[in-house]
């Protein structure tokens, strides 16, 4: 929640950027994000906000990965936010340099404290 934070008032700070990338090392259930949805959607200046979430991790075929995409999907589509969610399977980290790219706006890098 606290990235959430982080997110929001940082996207506050460039009212004109509507775009960002979020790279998360642990995602978990994905739960975090849906809250950060449901706030960017409140607060569309005209444009929806678009949103690219890569889940970063380790094991090759993650279903459970794929289950938090479809879930998150589903819920930007009904909220009125534009969501690509993409998983990236590496085991060092110079494959970081796999990164979608593409996106203009901004990078946050989300990682887990344990």
């Amino acid at each position: 929640m606290a990235a959430n934070l982080a997110i929001l008032e940082t996207t506050l700070d460039q009212p004109s950027s509507n775009k960002f990338h979020v790279v998360d090392f642990d995602i978990g259930q994905g739960g975090q994000y849906l809250n950060l949805l449901h706030a960017l959607s409140a607060r569309q200046n005209g444009k929806p906000a678009v949103v690219k979430i890569t889940a970063v991790t380790d094991k090759e075929g993650d279903e459970r990965l794929r289950y938090v995409g479809d879930v998150l999907g589903q819920e930007a589509k009904r909220v009125g936010v534009c969501l690509k969610f993409t998983v990236l399977v590496t085991h060092k980290p110079g494959d970081l340099s796999r990164l979608p790219s593409g996106m203009r706006g901004m990078l946050v890098m989300c990682f887990s404290d344990s």
